[in-house]
């Protein structure tokens, strides 16, 4: 749409004969143009290092072990591998999760685009959320560490739990089918 707005401009000018900030418009958009050719170069670079295979894994893995971390941080006494095994389970759905998105189109790709949508979003509102509140209503200098180790982390599993549901139910995303064919 940026460039039909372009496009549009130059027209205009051409008809008209003055020179104004159009030019400059064209100029940014060629830039705009060439470093859009370059980032879609560093991306497909940055896929073949790192497929979302390989990053939902990682992420997993730190969702899970802080998820664990937070049994700790509230007071219950877990043994020390149940945060390892939380991590190696975040692990390996998270890995789960990545394959789905790279799959091709149905509702492998919605529940895998869904959960990981879930994830980041409700994980950030929680995070958000009981930092604030826990400066608010929790008297203390640990509020913020309470909503960095339990509130987060339990509100991203949340998240990804509810986006594994909604992507079951739902189906694809953008095109309103619960069939799970795009």
């Amino acid at each position: 749409m940026f460039f039909a707005v372009v496009f549009c401009v130059e027209m205009t000018d051409s008809v008209s004969g003055v020179e104004t900030t159009s030019s400059k418009v064209r100029n940014v958009s060629m830039k705009t143009q060439k470093f859009g050719r370059i980032g879609a170069k560093f991306e497909a670079m940055a896929r073949r290092l790192l497929p979302d295979s390989v990053v939902g894994a990682l992420l997993g893995f730190i969702v899970g072990y802080m998820a664990a971390l937070s049994f700790s941080f509230l007071g219950i006494d877990t043994p020390r591998f149940l945060s390892l095994a939380f991590g190696v389970f975040g692990a390996i759905g998270g890995c789960v999760v990545g394959v789905l998105r790279q799959g091709p189109p149905g509702r492998g790709r919605a529940v895998g685009w869904w959960c990981a949508t879930m994830l980041i979003g409700v994980g950030f509102a929680s995070l958000v959320i009981g930092f604030i509140g826990c400066m608010l209503f929790v008297p203390g200098n640990l509020s913020p560490l309470l909503a960095f180790f339990v509130i987060g982390p339990l509100g991203a599993v949340l998240g990804a739990a509810s986006g594994v549901v909604i992507g079951l139910v739902v189906g694809n995303p953008g095109t309103g089918s619960t069939s799970g064919q795009a």
